[in-house]
């Protein structure tokens, strides 16, 4: 019964290892994600919500946001994320890992944005 307990235990922590290593895996750095998203050539974003907009970031933190009505975005870095302030949206922290033609934001465990290009 001990050896089942045992092995019990060194499965879960093993599953348990590869699945965190997976997770982290699919999502870009936040030096990749810079790099390839905040290069200054606008994006189709679709929100969760099913929304279109499109979402330019340059490299220098600032970019543009246009949808039903046209503002500047401020973006920074904050520990592992990209944080995209839309003056009436608030801020938004997300992780991003590619996708077909582009890149999927998620907050909070969540998809919230993917943003894409077809050039």
């Amino acid at each position: 019964m001990l050896d089942f307990v045992r092995t019990s235990i060194v499965v879960a922590t093993i599953l348990s290892v590869v699945q965190s290593t997976a997770w982290s895996q699919t999502f870009l750095t936040t030096e990749e994600a810079i790099a390839r998203i905040a290069d200054g050539r606008a994006w189709n974003a679709t929100t969760s919500g099913g929304r279109k907009v499109k979402i330019m970031l340059r490299p220098d933190g600032t970019g543009q946001f246009d949808g039903p009505i046209s503002t500047a975005i401020a973006w920074r870095v904050e520990r592992s994320t990209i944080c995209l302030k839309i003056g009436f949206m608030g801020e938004r922290c997300l992780l991003f890992r590619p996708v077909d033609n582009g890149f999927e934001g998620w907050r909070d465990g969540v998809p919230e944005m993917t943003l894409a290009r077809h050039d």
